[in-house]
Order: structure tokens, then sequence, then C-alpha cells
């Protein structure tokens, strides 16, 4: 991660400035995520660039662009995990060297196609203030380093199918790198390290969870993550998370009785004011049976007839989590 990032691109230095500028762009979203900058500060890029040779003691650098970046950027229309690829085969490379970039391709898919499906999730959950869905999604994977081991596969094997020529003038390459692809794999990782559960991941204990219900996320947990995470993606997530948290608080103080026995409880009930029967449901998903965008962005990811609020034994914590399906069903209809 970097606070700073200063880039060189003099004529001569640098064969492809505007590439390295969205590179640089892309690092500097990618380092928000690091705990040690405060929500409140940016990552500085500046690029420079240097007069042509001329008889100077000193060389003239001119600063020719700055920016502050405080935003975590989230790529746009990779909700679909074939979207997402890291290797291209170069369509211009024919012959033997065409086979061998066909079957290193193959090769990686074989190896790392089933993890596509959890990065779309993880892009899905980023763009939308649902942090108990973002939970979720890290959670479709063994472990979130494997998102890592992805792109130190890709770059070993793009390395594998770089030639330089007999004559060393010219340098072959069979497959290419898709940026957005590496950066989509290094979000998921950098998200899915921040939020990974490390006191209770699983209702049960068990490293990885085997459905929805083992996936929870405590009360207190939601205004962190979205201070930590959800502010950095839109000033306006922020808020969204938080006075949905302060609603469900406020609800268990009027109903406290309800949730002492280590029982849980949909949150669509728990809302559920006197005299209304189950069939109408509550104000925020009165008349609804599917998951409905606008209802899942009002209210942070917890459109009530598809969450439970339960507390710990004992009087414990208070955490909520997803029932059955719930969670595959609010993605499909994230893009």
């Amino acid at each position: 991660s970097f606070g700073k990032i200063y880039l060189d691109l003099s004529q001569g230095v640098n064969y492809m400035p505007s590439l390295l500028l969205q590179a640089a762009k892309m690092l500097a979203s990618l380092s928000l995520f690091d705990p040690s900058i405060d929500t409140k500060d940016v990552v500085e890029i500046k690029a420079f660039n240097s007069e042509p040779a001329r008889k100077l003691s000193e060389i003239a650098l001119h600063e020719i662009y700055w920016e502050n970046v405080g935003t975590i950027q989230v790529p746009l229309g990779l909700g679909d995990s074939r979207e997402i690829n890291v290797l291209d085969r170069r369509n211009e490379i024919k012959g033997d060297d065409g086979k061998k970039a066909v079957d290193s391709l193959r090769e990686f898919n074989e190896n790392f196609d089933k993890i596509k499906g959890s990065v779309s999730k993880v892009l899905k959950s980023l763009r939308y203030p649902v942090p108990l869905l973002l939970r979720y999604s890290c959670s479709t994977i063994e472990d979130y380093r494997e998102f890592f081991n992805v792109l130190d596969y890709a770059f070993s094997l793009w390395k594998k199918n770089t030639v330089i020529n007999s004559d060393g003038k010219r340098i072959e390459r069979r497959l290419e790198l898709n940026y957005w692809g590496l950066y989509s794999y290094s979000l998921s990782y950098k998200a899915c390290s921040q939020i990974i559960d490390s006191e209770r991941q699983n209702a049960d204990g068990s490293t990885k969870p085997q459905n929805s219900n083992d996936v929870i996320m405590y009360l207190d947990e939601f205004n962190e993550i979205a201070r930590k995470i959800y502010r950095r993606v839109s000033r306006a997530f922020e808020p969204i998370i938080k006075n949905e948290v302060s609603n469900i608080d406020k609800k268990i103080e009027e109903k406290g009785e309800v949730l002492n026995k280590g029982e849980c409880q949909k949150l669509d009930e728990l809302f559920r004011k006197e005299g209304d029967s189950e069939e109408r449901g509550s104000g925020a998903s009165k008349g609804t049976r599917e998951p409905d965008i606008r209802i899942v962005i009002a209210h942070a990811g917890l459109q009530r007839e598809y969450v439970e609020v339960c507390r710990e034994k004992g009087g414990g914590r208070i955490y909520l989590r997803y029932i059955a399906d719930s969670p595959e069903r609010i993605l499909k209809i994230l893009e």
C-alpha cells in the first residue's frame, strides 16, 4: 500500500503513459483498504515530465498531473463472471505458438475458473452498501488468499509465454494480461481480507461455511465495516448502513424480551406492528416475495424477509444472518 505515488511520464523513459496512469489509479484504490490509512486520508498521485535533453546542470521536471484518490474504484460491467478474464490469447499468434497459448489458457482455466464466480459476487457486494452480503460472497471461496494465487499463477504463465527472438530485438507474447481482470482479483483479495470474521466466521466454528446460515455478522460490526470499506466506495453508503443498524437496534430495545432466549427471529417479524398479519409483512418488504433492488440498497442488503436477527445464548451479542438461499437470490438481481 502507498500513501503517495509519483510517475515519470517522460518520452523515452515511459512508452505507455496512459496505461501507467490507469495502473497508478488502481494501485491507489487498492491502497485505501490499508488500515493504516485513515478514512479521511487520500492517496496522492503526481505525474512528471522532463524537458527534451539540453545542456542544463539539472534536469528540468514539470508536474503535469495531480490527483488525490479517496474512493475505491469498483469495476462496472463485470457482474457476469464470464467477463472476468485475467489472461487472454493474442489472436495474431498462429501455428505452434498459437497452440501453446491455447494450452496455457486451458491449463489456467481448469485450475481457476471456479473462482471467477466468487470474484463476481464480491464485486457486486462492493458496488452496493451490503456488508453481510459481502461477507457471504467472501465465504464462497475456501480461502480468500486464493484470489492472490490466481494472480501469481497468471503472471508465471504470461512470462512462460513471452518469447525473446533469437536476435534479441523482438519480443513475442502469446498471452496478454487483462488489467481489469487483474484489478478485480486484487480488489476481491483486499476486500475479503478486511471482511472475514476473525472472531466467529461460522456459527459452528468450522473453517468454511456449509450454508448461508453459517455466515453471520454481529450488529456492532456493521458500522465499523461501513467506515472502513463502504465509505470509501461512496460517501452515501455509510449513513445508509448506520441508519439501518440504528433502526434494528431500536426495535430490539422495544421488543427486548423476544431475543433473550438465544433464539432467532426474522427481521420481518421483529418489525411487524401489532395487528399486522403474517401475509402483510413489514413496511419495508410488504407485498414482495422476491428480492427488490431498491429495498436491498435502501436497507443495506437486509431485506427483512430474507434476514434473521439472533442473540447468542446467555444474553450475548446480537448478530444477523441470511435465511437459506437468500444471498444467492439477492446477488442475482444486483448488476
